[in-house]
């Protein structure tokens, strides 16, 4: 018996974005990231953390906070997570100007 493939279904529109943001993982360590799209059900970023599927992490989002998620995918020094609670993406499309620089260790990445 061939095991099927699991394919996850995106729920909600994504937006594409350029955000210089820190994750939360494995308690208190943090990482930066760039968030490259988002959704008011999750995100997409990159980051050197080679998450696994399942990690619970938080995620700094301007004007908004932390925001708790589970990473869906990692692979190539980016990864997916779906949020635990929905995102009021609006209020971080009115943020502040966020899209400016990129943490230096994504800069030196690329």
């Amino acid at each position: 018996m061939n095991p099927q493939p699991i394919f996850i279904k995106r729920a909600g529109r994504r937006i594409g974005v350029s955000l210089a943001s820190r994750v939360r993982y494995s308690g208190m360590r943090e990482a930066e990231a760039m968030i490259v799209n988002i959704s008011v059900y999750g995100l997409r970023a990159q980051c050197a953390v080679a998450f696994r599927r399942g990690d619970l992490i938080s995620i700094a989002l301007p004007s908004i906070g932390m925001a708790r998620a589970k990473v869906a995918w990692c692979h190539s020094g980016h990864f997916g997570a779906v949020f635990s609670n929905a995102v009021d993406i609006m209020n971080l499309m009115l943020a502040p100007d966020q899209h400016s620089k990129p943490p230096l260790s994504l800069i030196r990445a690329r």
